[in-house]
């Protein structure tokens, strides 16, 4: 079996069952729920910062990964209010534009803008593919998972092996793969800690959390109160 047929066609039935089953103040799936707004507040501040700076290449990447962020927490609250198959597209989507642009934004930072640009182009609307493919059944899981995790470890190889400083530090790139690695973890141990916390906070919160925090740092290069500072 090759490494290709590996991968999962679709998604398991269990992927849509989560541990925290709470309804609270009239909210379902009350953590998974409301921790998507640590999404859309990061969203927000950056681009509050993002649109008032020259648009170049960076900023449009950030700006790009800002708007997907916001969305995120929109496509996730849908989502996590009724797992399913059809509120899992929304979520999804904005998710393969941030990992699309991610990686687009890394190349371009450690080779030369006009690759990141051309990457950015075509990426994008590849990972939204992957996604409307596998929504609409002409395309299975294998290509929207080979983006996500296949973004992150392309990220973090061009960032080890790269000679050229770009304007991104490298240590902003770790510290958002870490954070992103360890929300994995958290997401794949989603039971475990919410019992470990005392039905208070489960691993699938957590994860929407730590990606948040995820999202800030690989924006924070920006120097948003610097360039505050500098509006005023």
């Amino acid at each position: 079996m090759s490494f290709w047929e590996k991968l999962p066609a679709t998604d398991k039935p269990e992927y849509f069952v989560f541990a925290d089953q709470r309804n609270l103040l009239g909210i379902p799936h009350f953590g998974d729920v409301v921790s998507n707004i640590a999404f859309f507040l990061v969203g927000a501040y950056a681009l509050f910062f993002l649109l008032k700076k020259q648009k170049n290449f960076y900023t449009v990447c950030g700006i790009l990964i800002a708007v997907s962020s916001a969305l995120i927490a929109i496509g996730s609250t849908y989502f996590h209010w009724e797992p399913n198959s059809q509120t899992l597209f929304w979520d999804r989507l904005p998710m393969s534009v941030a990992f699309s642009t991610v990686m687009a934004m890394i190349i371009g930072d450690r080779s030369q803008e006009k690759f990141g640009w051309w990457t950015l182009l075509t990426l994008v609307p590849l990972g939204i593919l992957t996604v409307i493919g596998w929504n609409q059944g002409w395309l299975t899981l294998r290509p929207y998972i080979l983006l996500q995790y296949g973004s992150i470890l392309a990220v973090f190889i061009i960032a080890l092996a790269s000679k050229k400083k770009g304007e991104i530090p490298t240590r902003s790139i770790f510290a958002s793969l870490g954070l992103y690695v360890t929300a994995k973890i958290f997401e794949s141990n989603d039971l475990t800690f919410f019992e470990l916390t005392g039905l208070i906070i489960s691993g699938h919160t957590i994860k929407h959390l730590l990606a948040a925090i995820a999202i800030y740092k690989i924006l924070d290069y920006m120097n948003w109160r610097r360039a505050e500072k500098e509006l005023v």
